[in-house]
């Protein structure tokens, strides 16, 4: 398959370009969205070995139909690739992981050449290279529909897969867990039964015995009572405990993490609103054996406040994305909320807070300590994937005026050894500037552009080889112009 031509990014924000500040060695944070063309979304989210990121997700190309969706960044957010697998009808793809080679695995189901995927779906496993080239594919077949939701690496270099598994003759679906080896081939599989007519897992956790926890929700009598469900078990997958936890009206299940003292869960829940069904956020913490330890809700009001995922901070605490919307789910904000071991809130952050749909879907803390979250947006596209990277401590420069459009600069020679020359476009002259960033996101210099500039010369011959942002501002501080730029020896 070929590499496909770049994307169009319809909204840049690189609030990196916004301070010297950077000079000094802070995070950089940026916002990017990408629109291939459908309803675009990242479910799942790594850093990469080169300090960069993959994401996973699907590409939506109608009611129905949908492909499996891998982007590639560098580490500003900036696309470097993107693939778009599977047939036209029904394929998904929520999770992803780098290997030690520079290539990945890739955990999604798909509907086959079934038109009807609401009754036959399979998962399936895609092994790539670094540039996204298949190298192998695993398709594991079953009698009605299967699907995945996480996939975790092993010890033993193998993957966990939990999901459900749905009879095509009844409404019953149970938790599903699948085991695999490095080269994806199936070791064991189990089915799990918890509630009355429908169990499922939504995230897996390794456990430090080579065990695993599984996060999911079980119903309970009627379809509107489902419960928190939490299950421990060995490396073969043999239970050895298995609770549900909530007040029997209407929790659900969104994030599991698991640190030195128990397992963190989390969703929402309407126990406390029975007429409206509005859902107030759920934090459960429990110990290894399952016990509660603590239970903290947060209620917002009239809305939809709730969990979307959570993970654990590099200094101990929890960071949880939230989805801070309406009760018809036509628009939601983006929140980030910083947690104690102890339930304490230490901070919360509203970070995206478009007109539309703003809403996580993967949250990560990266090499640097960065927090950076992918996820769908509305606000200003008809159906985008987003990658957001805020500080350690949830805080990001935003342009608060967003220019209609921003042009690739004209430079030239690019690449080039020490002199190049930009074309400067009547929209950043006049009291706006054109700033110089390495790829590391740290500011390099700057260049002042009055309103008669046609050009401005740079010379590159002080800076190192590589690649180079060039981002023009206008007098409002907006984004009018960028452009990519490589330095050679």
């Amino acid at each position: 398959m070929k590499l496909m031509k770049k994307s169009k990014i319809t909204l840049t924000i690189l609030s990196v370009l916004l301070s010297c500040h950077f000079l000094f060695g802070q995070v950089s944070t940026f916002y990017q969205t990408y629109d291939f063309g459908g309803a675009d979304k990242a479910y799942a989210l790594a850093q990469t070995h080169d300090g960069g990121y993959i994401m996973s997700g699907d590409h939506g190309l109608g009611i129905g139909s949908r492909r499996i969706l891998i982007i590639k960044t560098d580490s500003l957010g900036q696309e470097e690739w993107y693939k778009i697998y599977g047939n036209s009808y029904d394929n998904a793809s929520w999770a992803i992981i780098p290997l030690d080679d520079g290539g990945y695995m890739v955990g999604a189901h798909t509907s086959g050449e079934e038109i009807n995927s609401g009754e036959y779906l399979d998962i399936y496993l895609l092994r790539l290279d670094e540039f996204g080239d298949t190298i192998w594919t695993k398709t594991f077949e079953q009698t009605g529909l299967e699907f995945l939701n996480d996939m975790k690496n092993c010890p033993d270099k193998g993957f966990i897969i939990a999901g459900g598994i749905k009879d095509p003759d009844s409404l019953d679906v149970d938790a599903y867990v699948l085991k695999v080896d490095s080269l994806g081939q199936k070791e064991w599989d189990m089915n799990y039964h918890h509630g009355e007519k429908r169990d499922l897992f939504l995230e897996v956790e390794v456990l430090a015995d080579s065990g695993f926890v599984f996060s999911g929700e079980t119903y309970v009598g009627t379809a509107l009572i489902k419960q928190n469900w939490l299950l421990r078990t060995d490396p073969n997958g043999q239970t050895i405990w298995s609770k549900d936890y909530g007040w029997y009206h209407a929790e659900f299940n969104r994030g599991v993490v698991v640190d030195e003292d128990g397992i963190l869960t989390g969703g929402g829940t309407s126990s406390f609103d029975s007429i409206s069904f509005n859902y107030d956020l759920l934090l459960i913490k429990v110990n290894m054996n399952g016990d509660t330890l603590w239970t903290k809700v947060i209620n917002m009001g009239e809305k939809q406040f709730t969990v979307n995922t959570i993970t654990l901070s590099q200094d101990g605490n929890y960071l949880v994305s939230i989805y801070d919307g309406n009760t018809n789910g036509a628009s939601a904000d983006l929140v980030l909320l910083k947690l104690t071991k102890e339930g304490e809130v230490i901070w919360m952050r509203t970070l995206l807070n478009g007109p539309d749909l703003d809403r996580s879907y993967d949250l990560i803390q990266n090499s640097e300590g960065a927090i950076v979250i992918a996820g769908l947006t509305l606000s200003n596209c008809s159906g985008c994937a987003f990658l957001l990277k805020v500080t350690e401590e949830g805080e990001l420069t935003i342009i608060k005026k967003i220019p209609k459009s921003i042009v690739l600069l004209h430079v030239y020679p690019n690449p080039a050894r020490e002199l190049i020359t930009v074309q400067i476009p009547v929209s950043g002259r006049g009291g706006g500037q054109l700033l110089l960033i390495d790829n590391l996101g740290r500011l390099k210099n700057s260049y002042s552009v009055n309103s008669s500039q046609e050009v401005i010369s740079i010379d590159l011959k002080e800076e190192i080889t590589g690649t180079y942002v060039l981002a023009l501002k206008n007098e409002y501080g907006e984004i009018v112009g960028q452009q990519m730029i490589v330095k050679i020896k």
